[in-house]
């Protein structure tokens, strides 16, 4: 994390702000009117400050949003290189969810519009939270997490914290109690030392710990922060005073006194503390400096030139790119070596779909930011996924790069599960497909067996080019004797984390499925879940990895061999077997699997009880010499 910086409004202090980045560094700058030579002067004096601009908008109305946005990219592009994020609308402060839903998509677009120019976002800009806790809101507002999620750092949330009449107030301390002042505003006993406790949250200030708690359980957790707006602010009916605002009203009354507060420099040193434990934070600003506005005179550093100065004194006194230092040490020199800010990372956004998303409105997909999918097209040995072609016409038709992907049974042929996707991929694409096929590693069923493993990749890679596998860390622990899958890309699934854990033989991952519950309809899906995916790089780069594109024809099915399995397997099972009633007498016998009430012929169709709806049961003809089957 950097360290604290500052929300310059006006350009009366402007020589102090400059001043600031060179002697506490590297930090965030927020910048209300940004001039260009201001930020030029700001960057030689600490190049590694980062910066935020905000774009004054009085009529925040979702209506006017589009002319909002037309001005903040004409802004954005006279700065690029100088400014890092640029924010959207100023706190808006409405929890109702259809508001909530239609302003983070006007969010979302400005952020990508940014992108496109070279520019990051600073999204959400709330003032106080309701997305702490499950609910309308927190659904409303988590299409705009699951961006950001995927294209943190580069965009990030950014919102305000402030408490009053002290930072540490309305904070739970380990000890279960708040600093929560009790009429007559007496201070209520909570441990002093519970405040610097590395995972206390609060409901003023440290709110953010509660909000990261969902991301993490959705797997979110590439979500990172900035706070534009932090300090004092007791405009609120809290205990404090009548016509008390910024920390200045309270410079030397009783609340410095409290056990464990300070004055205003403690107070932030504390919170840049607290802020240093968590990586995701990438840094806060304090409102508001330089102002010439009566009205935010309490707020303003700059008017108090021994508290700016032991402010100053407090920040360089943290570590930097540390976590967890219970003290710091005084740093003597008070010009630091310069940090060079990490490179963002390029990111793209996809999904995985199967039958179980319904029909899927690949357009609204394409808008959510998904730029590549795989398509579910078979299973086992005869399974085709009945949503196949249309998904497969549908992201084609939306401008989605797509890929097909089989699920691998370890039971099966797995002579006749190569076939069968490619069967399925060669007959029913109406259009090519620009991914590598993808081998899907899950099945714990039955014990999987190595060398046939090897025959179905093996055949995979012939028949349709060079796959992808995907697998998860639980699956992989389970078997032995899979180094050789090394030599293969990686997708790999591990969701509730910032980075994916990369299971041996792999070095790295190639693509991360970091979501299996993202929000279906927000990407096109009828399912209430769709799962989320990215690739760090480009997406031509992910176009890349398809090889060995076939050039034989579709493979047709064995007829003969069907026939020999079907006879077999109705022996087996106590039928007659008869070529003219063979399928009658299938759909008749209940008996064949009495626990699941499924059928299995042959060994060719054998469906599972998840994917009842879609078995098969082939039978032959003999009158026509030929192979057909029905649906269950």
């Amino acid at each position: 994390m950097t360290r604290m910086g500052l929300h310059v409004q006006e350009n009366r202090s402007i020589n102090w702000a400059i001043d600031y980045c060179r002697e506490v560094q590297p930090a965030i700058m927020k910048w209300l009117a940004p001039e260009r030579a201001w930020i030029e002067a700001c960057k030689e004096a600490s190049p590694g400050t980062k910066h935020v601009a905000r774009q004054y908008w009085p009529n925040q109305t979702l209506d006017d949003y589009g002319n909002f946005r037309s001005r903040v990219l004409s802004r954005a592009s006279e700065f690029v290189g100088l400014i890092d994020w640029w924010e959207g609308y100023n706190e808006v402060a409405t929890h109702d969810a259809y508001f909530l839903r239609q302003f983070c998509q006007r969010e979302v677009d400005l952020a990508r519009r940014l992108n496109d120019i070279g520019v990051g976002a600073a999204l959400g800009g709330f003032s106080t939270g309701a997305f702490d806790e499950a609910g309308a809101a927190y659904d409303a507002v988590r299409p705009m997490l699951e961006f950001l999620h995927v294209t943190g750092p580069n965009n990030v949330w950014h919102s305000h914290e402030y408490a009053g009449p002290y930072m540490q107030y309305m904070v739970r301390t380990p000890d279960g109690l708040n600093q929560w002042p009790k009429p007559p505003d007496a201070f209520n006993g909570a441990s002093a030392d519970g405040i610097w406790e590395p995972t206390v949250d609060g409901w003023l200030t440290l709110r953010y710990r509660m909000l990261r708690k969902l991301l993490v359980r959705d797997g979110l957790a590439n979500v990172h922060m900035i706070f534009t707006e932090t300090g004092i602010d007791d405009v609120n009916p809290r205990p404090g005073g009548a016509n008390r605002k910024g920390w200045r009203d309270y410079d030397g009354t009783e609340w410095s006194r409290l056990p464990g507060i300070g004055d205003y420099a403690d107070q932030q040193r504390w919170y840049a503390w607290q802020l240093s434990h968590d990586a995701y934070v990438v840094g806060y600003v304090d409102y508001g400096f330089g102002t010439v506005d009566p009205a935010w005179n309490s707020f303003d550093l700059s008017q108090t030139p021994d508290m700016l100065r032991r402010v100053k004194d407090e920040q360089r006194r943290l570590p930097v790119g540390k976590v967890g230092a219970v003290e710091p040490v005084p740093v003597p020199n008070p010009d630091p070596p310069v940090i060079k800010p990490e490179e963002p990372m390029t990111t793209i956004a996809g999904v995985d779909v199967s039958r179980w998303q319904g029909t899927m409105d690949w357009r609204a997909c394409k808008a959510a930011g998904n730029v590549f999918a795989w398509i579910k097209a078979s299973e086992g040995t005869t399974w085709t996924d009945t949503k196949y072609a249309e998904n497969v016409r549908g992201a084609a038709a939306a401008g989605i790069a797509w890929g097909p992907y089989h699920y691998y049974i370890n039971a099966y042929d797995p002579v006749e599960q190569a076939k069968q996707f490619a069967r399925t991929v060669l007959n029913n694409s109406t259009t090519n497909w620009a991914l590598p096929p993808a081998i899907d590693l899950e099945d714990t069923k039955t014990a999987l067996n190595v060398e046939r493993l090897e025959t179905f990749v093996g055949l995979v890679a012939e028949y349709l080019g060079t796959p992808i596998i995907y697998t998860a860390n639980w699956w992989v622990a389970q078997q032995d004797h899979i180094r050789w899958l090394g030599n293969f890309p990686l997708w790999v699934a591990h969701y509730g984390v910032s980075l994916p854990k990369v299971p041996e033989p792999w070095s790295d991952w190639t693509v991360w499925q970091w979501a299996s519950r993202g929000t279906g309809p927000a990407h096109g899906a009828q399912s209430e879940y769709i799962d989320r995916n990215v690739y760090r790089g480009a997406l031509t780069d992910l176009m890349a990895l398809k090889t060995n594109a076939p050039t034989e024809p579709p493979i047709e099915p064995d007829v003969e061999t069907i026939k020999a399995a079907a006879r077999s397997e109705h022996l087996a099972h106590g039928i007659q077997y008869n070529p003219d009633a063979a399928l009658a007498k299938v759909i008749e016998s209940h008996s064949l699997w009495p626990t699941t009430g499924e059928f299995d012929v042959a060994g060719v169709v054998a469906q599972r009880a998840e994917n009842r709806a879609g078995a098969r049961v082939y039978f032959w003809d003999p009158k026509t010499g030929t192979t057909d089957f029905a649906e269950l």
